[in-house]
C-alpha cells in the first residue's frame, strides 16, 4: 500500500479514479502521463486489489473500452511507537459486493 502512495503515477492514478470510474485514455489525458505507464500501472494495481474494471463500454466509433473503478475509500497513516502503520478503507458499494462474487464464482469454475 505504502508503494503504491509513494509512486507519482500510481498516485495520479488512485487520485484521478477517486472521482469515479475512467477507461485508460481518459486518464493518460487527465493524468498526462504516458499511455504505456498508466496501462502498466492499471495492470499493478488491479493485481494488488486496489483498482478493478467495473465494466466495459462501447465508444461512438465502436470500440470496446474498460472502466476502471477505483476500491479505495480512505487511507489513514499513523505511527504507533515510530513504525508506519496504515489502515485502508475500501469501498464497498452494489458494484463491488456484484464484482466479488463474481470473482468467487470464476474462481470455483477454475
Amino acid at each position: 500500500m505504502l508503494a503504491a502512495i509513494g509512486d507519482p503515477v500510481s498516485l495520479a492514478i488512485l487520485s484521478a479514479l477517486s472521482q469515479g470510474e475512467q477507461d485508460g485514455h481518459s486518464l493518460v489525458v487527465e493524468t498526462r502521463l504516458p499511455q504505456s505507464s498508466v496501462y502498466r500501472k492499471l495492470r499493478d494495481l488491479e493485481e494488488e486489489g486496489l483498482v478493478y474494471v467495473s465494466r466495459l463500454a462501447i465508444t461512438r466509433d465502436g470500440h470496446k473500452v474498460e472502466l476502471y473503478r477505483s476500491r479505495l475509500k480512505e487511507i489513514h497513516l499513523e505511527f504507533e511507537r515510530g513504525k508506519p502503520k496504515v489502515k485502508v478503507v475500501l469501498r464497498e458499494d452494489a458494484a463491488d459486493r456484484i464484482h466479488g462474487m463474481w470473482n468467487e464464482v470464476r474462481g470455483s469454475v477454475r
